[in-house]
Protein backbone atom coordinates (compact mmCIF):
# COMPACT_ATOMS: atom_id res chain seq x y z
CA UNK A 1 0.00 0.00 0.00
CA UNK A 2 2.84 2.78 0.91
CA UNK A 3 4.44 1.66 -2.39
CA UNK A 4 1.72 1.96 -4.19
CA UNK A 5 1.35 5.48 -2.55
CA UNK A 6 5.37 5.94 -3.71
CA UNK A 7 4.86 5.01 -7.09
CA UNK A 8 1.55 6.82 -7.81
CA UNK A 9 3.04 10.16 -6.59
CA UNK A 10 6.28 9.63 -9.07
CA UNK A 11 4.50 8.99 -11.88
CA UNK A 12 2.46 11.84 -11.42
CA UNK A 13 5.92 13.94 -11.12
CA UNK A 14 7.22 12.53 -14.23
CA UNK A 15 4.21 13.75 -15.80
CA UNK A 16 4.85 17.09 -14.40
CA UNK A 17 8.55 16.97 -15.43
CA UNK A 18 7.70 15.78 -18.66
CA UNK A 19 5.18 19.10 -19.23
CA UNK A 20 7.74 21.58 -17.97
CA UNK A 21 10.38 19.84 -20.50
CA UNK A 22 8.30 20.64 -23.65
CA UNK A 23 10.87 23.07 -26.17
CA UNK A 24 9.15 26.25 -26.94
CA UNK A 25 9.64 25.66 -31.07
CA UNK A 26 8.44 29.23 -31.48
CA UNK A 27 11.33 30.71 -29.28
CA UNK A 28 13.59 31.26 -32.36
CA UNK A 29 10.94 33.09 -34.55
CA UNK A 30 10.03 35.39 -31.10
CA UNK A 31 13.36 36.49 -30.67
CA UNK A 32 14.10 37.83 -33.63
CA UNK A 33 11.23 39.58 -34.02
CA UNK A 34 9.85 41.63 -36.64
CA UNK A 35 13.72 42.30 -37.85
CA UNK A 36 13.91 41.97 -41.40
CA UNK A 37 16.76 40.72 -42.71
CA UNK A 38 18.53 41.70 -46.29
CA UNK A 39 19.67 38.26 -48.46
CA UNK A 40 19.43 40.40 -51.77
CA UNK A 41 22.84 39.79 -53.80
CA UNK A 42 25.10 42.78 -54.31
CA UNK A 43 26.70 43.33 -57.47
CA UNK A 44 30.18 43.52 -56.68
CA UNK A 45 33.35 41.79 -57.87
CA UNK A 46 35.56 39.69 -55.50
CA UNK A 47 39.01 39.32 -56.79
CA UNK A 48 40.55 35.73 -55.44
CA UNK A 49 44.54 34.74 -55.17
CA UNK A 50 44.23 31.74 -56.29
CA UNK A 51 48.21 31.79 -56.39
CA UNK A 52 48.74 29.66 -53.09
CA UNK A 53 46.11 27.28 -54.51
CA UNK A 54 48.03 26.39 -57.42
CA UNK A 55 51.51 26.61 -55.68
CA UNK A 56 50.30 23.99 -53.03
CA UNK A 57 48.54 21.43 -55.78
CA UNK A 58 51.76 22.06 -57.66
CA UNK A 59 53.75 21.25 -54.64
CA UNK A 60 51.92 18.12 -53.73
CA UNK A 61 51.99 16.83 -57.07
CA UNK A 62 56.01 17.28 -57.05
CA UNK A 63 56.46 16.19 -53.63
CA UNK A 64 54.30 12.66 -54.50
CA UNK A 65 56.53 11.58 -57.76
CA UNK A 66 59.89 12.87 -55.34
CA UNK A 67 58.51 10.25 -52.91
CA UNK A 68 57.86 7.55 -55.41
CA UNK A 69 61.45 8.16 -56.36
CA UNK A 70 62.70 8.08 -53.17
CA UNK A 71 63.95 11.27 -53.01
CA UNK A 72 63.13 14.34 -51.13
CA UNK A 73 61.16 17.79 -51.92
CA UNK A 74 62.59 21.13 -51.25
CA UNK A 75 59.99 23.41 -49.42
CA UNK A 76 58.93 25.60 -52.52
CA UNK A 77 57.52 28.73 -49.91
CA UNK A 78 58.79 32.15 -51.43
CA UNK A 79 59.60 33.09 -48.04
CA UNK A 80 62.77 32.54 -46.42
CA UNK A 81 63.64 30.67 -43.46
CA UNK A 82 65.94 31.96 -40.76
CA UNK A 83 68.57 29.87 -38.51
CA UNK A 84 70.04 30.95 -35.23
CA UNK A 85 73.36 28.68 -34.87
CA UNK A 86 75.82 29.06 -32.39
CA UNK A 87 78.91 29.26 -32.69
CA UNK A 88 81.11 29.31 -29.37
CA UNK A 89 83.68 26.97 -29.99
CA UNK A 90 86.10 26.37 -32.81
CA UNK A 91 84.91 23.27 -34.04
CA UNK A 92 81.79 25.03 -34.61
CA UNK A 93 82.66 27.55 -36.64
CA UNK A 94 85.19 24.86 -38.42
CA UNK A 95 82.00 22.86 -39.12
CA UNK A 96 79.34 24.83 -40.40
CA UNK A 97 82.43 26.65 -42.62
CA UNK A 98 82.19 23.39 -44.16
CA UNK A 99 78.37 22.86 -44.13
CA UNK A 100 77.74 26.42 -45.70
CA UNK A 101 80.40 26.07 -48.46
CA UNK A 102 78.73 22.66 -49.19
CA UNK A 103 75.10 24.22 -49.41
CA UNK A 104 76.79 26.80 -51.91
CA UNK A 105 78.08 24.06 -54.03
CA UNK A 106 74.78 22.14 -53.65
CA UNK A 107 73.18 25.17 -54.60
CA UNK A 108 75.15 26.24 -57.56
CA UNK A 109 74.45 22.84 -58.89
CA UNK A 110 70.65 23.56 -59.33
CA UNK A 111 69.06 24.46 -62.08
CA UNK A 112 66.77 27.09 -60.06
CA UNK A 113 68.46 30.66 -60.66
CA UNK A 114 66.53 31.34 -57.23
CA UNK A 115 68.62 28.93 -55.28
CA UNK A 116 72.06 30.45 -55.79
Amino acid sequence: NILGKFFDTEAADYKKELERKVPNYNQLLEKAGDKVMDLSLKPRIVEMDRDADRRYHWTTVKEKVAAAKGERFANPSPYKEYFNVEMTTKEDQEFLGELFEKMKAEAAEMKDPQAK
